[in-house]
């Protein structure tokens, strides 16, 4: 009970308040005037009937909760703002709420002790609350549904972010961080954040490069090497049809990031209605390591997925290795299976780098655990040698890339636009023994060599080259936007789903029945772009019934049924179940 307005030294020892009156976590700053001496029996509580109700205090309580509430509930009232005293009263309920140890039990006994008057209130304390209204039936003018309903949406996103706050500090603690910061600064903060987040859209990017690498490898602008040159460009590569006017451009001139832009372009890139395009014969080459991971069903759903997509009247494969595959049953199935359009061959660096820049160089044989580097230089040299397209062993196929051999190609690395590793080399086309290619081979013998595990090769060197082209005066190769094969690095409301997560709703493609399904969005989309790449993840499995299974896997299956290859032969239906359920060998 309260006993005047001096309060000693034991009772405020034992409440945990300071001697001015502070409490551990204090909001507000107290009047001095009003400290007074709880008793450890009975503390008076706000209620909205005529009786008060009383908090019974077994242990220690931090009284200046209430005492700041008492105060500031009268002064306010007396002028009439409810809606501040409403917040009080909120204030003073949830502080109640977080005493575990206090309950709250009715009576009708009288404070006859508590009769002690406070001039600053100008009212007794024991008349508290005084902000009791009298009842009066609810009526639906007075309470309509529609106000209650806010009310109570207004509650439960007031309860949201306490339990933010609340799992934040825990996340905090946890590491040994302890912010101690008043309730309503923690409130306005998630306020402002909610806000900034829901009215605008927020661009954060933040990336660190070290400037003597810049300065060095980017920004010094070298001359060409002379590959360009009448007399140095070699009789099998056509210069005038490789500068000459194609049917398809395959450069849109902006980033293509707003909404599904970069899919629709990719959709205006088709052969003419009813007109079918007579091409030369074309080689795709692609590459795996046999000494880092055994060849599994993973790595053969790019072979599925070239078979059950491109032309084969003239378009054959050549898996590379740096060892012999040919027991491996996958490969085995699929030699039998394609005798005409698929073929294994092994890596020789030295003999296929003899007329460049790189013959008999170091850099040939570079050892890297992640088969980076040496899949760079390999993707290169092959295509210089025989000429043709390279697609990256952890890619499918979704379409013919007919449209697109006009061109000699890179692709870009995202739809972020970096400045200093925009380009990828996952997939790419160059003819045989293309100048362009001679002018990156001089760059990889005369630059600074690729440390191992990383892209240097892979994503600076196309720029490199990009930017000594276009200083001197000679078109530059073409580079494709980012989806046409790489629709997983971009932005999250136009990026393709995760293929190795089951069917989400997601920001950009909708539910699983309107987007993710056969005639959705996600399905138009893969039948515009070319490829999609996995960007390795060999240890992950596409999920049986997710969108990769419905939309290409299955589709892979049923178009190789009777598929006919280049030299004629027929894909019989047992032949391309020998192909496709063959067991791995035990490791």
């Amino acid at each position: 009970m309260y006993t005047g307005n001096r309060g000693d030294a034991a009772a405020r020892s034992a409440t945990g308040s300071r001697r001015n009156g502070f409490g551990p976590t204090r909001l507000f700053p107290f009047p001095s005037r009003l400290k007074t001496k709880v008793s450890r029996t009975a503390i008076p509580a706000t209620t909205s009937t005529k009786q008060p109700s009383y908090f019974y205090n077994k242990a220690h309580l931090d009284t200046s909760y209430y005492y700041y509430y008492y105060y500031w509930t009268a002064h306010l009232n007396s002028r009439g703002c409810c809606m501040v005293h409403a917040l009080l009263t909120k204030l003073a309920d949830s502080v109640a709420a977080d005493t575990s140890d206090v309950l709250m039990s009715p009576t009708a006994t009288s404070l006859q002790n508590s009769r002690t008057n406070d001039s600053n209130i100008g009212m007794p304390l024991s008349r508290l609350p005084i902000h009791h209204r009298p009842e009066r039936p609810a009526s639906p003018i007075d309470d309509p549904p529609s106000r209650r309903a806010r009310a109570s949406r207004r509650h439960a996103a007031l309860g949201r972010i306490s339990s933010f706050t609340h799992r934040v500090a825990k996340i905090l603690a946890h590491f040994g961080i302890t912010i101690r910061l008043p309730r309503w600064i923690w409130f306005s903060l998630v306020s402002a954040f909610l806000i900034v987040w829901y009215f605008w859209e927020v661009h954060i990017e933040i990336a660190f490069y070290p400037k003597g690498w810049i300065e060095s490898d980017i920004k010094k602008l070298e001359p060409l090497s002379g590959c360009f040159n009448a007399g140095r460009i070699s009789p099998m590569y056509n210069l005038t049809a490789a500068r000459g006017p194609k049917m398809h451009e395959v450069q849109a001139g902006v980033p293509l990031r707003l909404g599904m832009d970069c899919y629709d372009f990719a959709g205006t890139i088709r052969d003419p209605p009813g007109h079918r395009v007579k091409r030369k014969p074309v080689i795709y080459h692609t590459y795996w390591r046999a000494d880092l991971a055994p060849f599994g069903e993973r790595q053969a759903w790019l072979i599925r997925s070239f078979f059950a997509t491109q032309d084969l009247t003239s378009a054959s494969m050549v898996l590379w290795s740096n060892g012999d595959l040919n027991a491996n049953p996958w490969i085995a199935a699929f030699t039998r299976t394609y005798s005409g359009s698929f073929e294994t061959r092994i890596v020789d660096v030295e003999f296929l780098a003899r007329d460049t820049a790189l013959a008999k160089s170091d850099r040939l044989h570079t050892n890297d655990p992640k088969a980076w580097v040496d899949g760079d230089v390999i993707r290169l040299l092959v295509i210089w040698e025989y000429g043709g397209v390279w697609v990256d062993m952890d890619s499918l196929l979704t379409r013919d890339l007919g449209p697109l051999l006009d061109h000699e190609f890179v692709t870009q690395w995202d739809c972020y636009d970096k400045i200093y590793r925009p380009l990828n080399g996952a997939l790419m086309h160059f003819h045989q023994h293309s100048p362009y290619l001679c002018e990156f081979f001089h760059i990889m013998a005369e630059s600074t060599a690729p440390r191992p595990g990383t892209t240097d090769w892979g994503s600076t060197l196309y720029l490199k080259l990009w930017r000594r082209l276009v200083n001197a005066g000679i078109p530059a190769f073409k580079i494709l936007p980012f989806c046409f094969s790489d629709g997983r690095s971009c932005r999250m409301d136009n990026r393709l789903p995760d293929p190795f997560v089951l069917d989400a709703d997601t920001r950009a493609w909708g539910a699983r029945r309107e987007g993710l399904g056969e005639g959705g969005r996600l399905d138009k989309a893969l039948g515009n772009v070319f490829a999609i790449h996995l960007h390795n993840q060999w240890e992950k499995d596409f999920p049986s019934r997710g969108w990769v299974e419905r939309l290409l896997l299955s589709r892979y299956r049923k178009r190789l049924s009777g598929k006919k290859g280049r030299d004629g032969d027929t894909v019989t239906e047992r032949e391309v179940e020998s192909s496709t359920t063959v067991e791995t060998p035990d490791t």
